[in-house]
């Protein structure tokens, strides 16, 4: 569990595949303090391998706080799930679990009563892979030359956008989140997926302080399927830094075996 810096590559055995992931996070250069909002995850227990992605609202007091208690709440869901619970369960439960510890928080401490965080996660098992989100951190996934974004933004330029309206006007209602862990109205509605998993496959985890500085096209092409987890991560973090960090920034990356 990490709330920003960077976690040593490390090679994992999850029964069917091998797993090396690296994380790389850095708070964006302007903050005074340099208190970085993103959190991250990397957890295996047995043959389950699970990744997480927090952001804490921007702007909002207690943003940091927000993302920690998820991370701590997806850890804490991760190290306990039963063999028979889906994958797709088990992320569920991590952010309603984030869900209820960042609104108990908020009922005793008025002042952080508009803290949330974002959410995105992947978790591994066997063959079997699942993803879910909710906010605007991303999943991408590169199999072969195949390249995608798993996830979904919830934000008002997404929503502008699905409606039709012109990509420069819904880029000037900027990144307002409309879902969050802790923040808004009560039930969550995760973005979700469930799909097989190959050896070969590449998976990103981003805050949006990476992706608003990089295109999908750059990210794909920063990735070398020779080159080690953790440098894939010094090389997105080290783009998006020369395009000047307006956020927090947070990148994991899972290679497959």
């Amino acid at each position: 569990m990490n709330n920003g810096e960077r976690s040593v590559a490390d090679l994992r055995d999850i029964k069917s595949h091998i797993i090396e992931y690296a994380a790389l996070s850095e708070a964006k250069p302007e903050k005074s303090m340099r208190v970085n909002q993103d959190s991250h995850l990397e957890f295996q227990k047995d043959n389950l391998f699970v990744a997480v992605v927090a952001d804490g609202v921007g702007g909002e007091l207690g943003g940091e706080i927000a993302s920690q208690l998820t991370i701590a709440a997806s850890k804490e869901v991760a190290d306990r799930a039963p063999k028979t619970q889906s994958l797709q369960e088990i992320l569920t439960e991590m952010m309603e679990t984030g869900d209820t510890d960042i609104r108990d928080i908020q009922k005793r401490n008025p002042q952080y009563k508009n803290m949330g965080t974002t959410f995105v996660g992947m978790a591994i098992r066997g063959n079997e892979f699942a993803c879910a989100n909710v906010g605007d951190s991303r999943i991408y996934r590169k199999r072969g030359q195949t390249w995608g974004c798993l996830s979904e933004d919830h934000t008002v330029e997404a929503e502008l956008l699905k409606k039709g309206v012109q990509p420069e006007k819904a880029a000037k209602e900027g990144h307002v989140i409309t879902k969050a862990v802790g923040y808004g109205s009560k039930g969550l509605k995760p973005c979700e997926h469930q799909l097989p998993i190959k050896s070969g496959e590449i998976f990103l985890l981003t805050s949006d302080g990476i992706h608003t500085r990089l295109t999908d096209q750059e990210l794909f092409d920063l990735i070398n399927e020779q080159n080690s987890a953790e440098t894939i991560a010094q090389k997105i973090l080290a783009a998006a830094k020369a395009k000047e960090l307006f956020d927090d920034a947070t990148v994991v990356v899972v290679k497959v075996k």
